[in-house]
């Protein structure tokens, strides 16, 4: 009669998260963006609701074509760099 055989998987080291995949730490300079990233956030948010306040306002449409297109368009690229922004502060806060 044959023996059945026996077979183990081999440990996973301990940094190593569930999905396998091994966790490093952050950088000096990804510790540094990642505590300045809540300020750049609040201040791209901060700009965001000066400009739509602004183009809501009623000299908003008496300024240079030039300066409202500028603006209009600083307002559009707002949201993604905004989001763009949180999704960096996340995947720094997975670093730590």
């Amino acid at each position: 009669p044959s023996k059945p055989m026996t077979v183990t998987a081999p440990a996973l080291p301990q940094s190593t998260s569930p999905a396998g995949v091994t966790r490093r730490k952050a950088t000096n300079r990804e510790q540094q963006e990642r505590d300045a990233l809540p300020a750049r956030i609040e201040a791209l948010e901060d700009e965001q609701r000066r400009l739509a306040a602004d183009v809501e306002g009623p000299e908003f449409y008496k300024r240079s074509p030039a300066d409202i297109a500028a603006t209009m368009a600083r307002l559009a690229e707002l949201p993604d760099e905004i989001l763009r922004a949180y999704a960096r502060w996340d995947e720094l806060e997975q670093l730590r």
